[in-house]
């Protein structure tokens, strides 16, 4: 799972929670660390991104880049702004959630996008 949060408590707080519920997490804390992440030849099951990134790309441009490569991989956006936006600028399907959230319900939006959504198996934990 790819983590892009510019916040490091923030970051931190979701890896060490993702991370207790056994998946695998690569974390960016800027949109040009998560387009190098991407570029890397690795396996993503998921990407979590915030969508103000605090830079000229943000969180939609991230997700763009990443469906490129992983067509069919669940995206979830997380803002602690407003989610108008999203509605007109997401990658579809997808998923938002607003901050600030409780663990599970990440983890609840991370199936429904993978299994209802358009992802092409559920998420599994590892």
């Amino acid at each position: 799972m790819l983590l892009v949060e510019d916040d490091p408590l923030v970051s931190l707080l979701i890896r060490e929670e993702l991370q207790a519920a056994g998946y695998a997490v690569t974390c960016a804390g800027t949109a040009p660390e998560a387009l190098r992440a991407i570029e890397e030849p690795r396996s993503f099951q998921a990407l979590v991104t915030d969508i103000n990134l605090g830079g000229p790309t943000d969180g939609f441009g991230v997700a763009r880049c990443f469906r490129a490569v992983y067509p069919d991989i669940p995206v979830v956006f997380i803002s602690g702004a407003p989610g108008l936006r999203y509605r007109t600028e997401a990658v579809k399907p997808s998923s938002f959630l607003a901050k600030p959230f409780v663990m599970e319900d990440l983890t609840e939006t991370l199936e429904r996008v993978a299994t209802c959504d358009g992802g092409t198996a559920p998420l599994d934990a590892r």
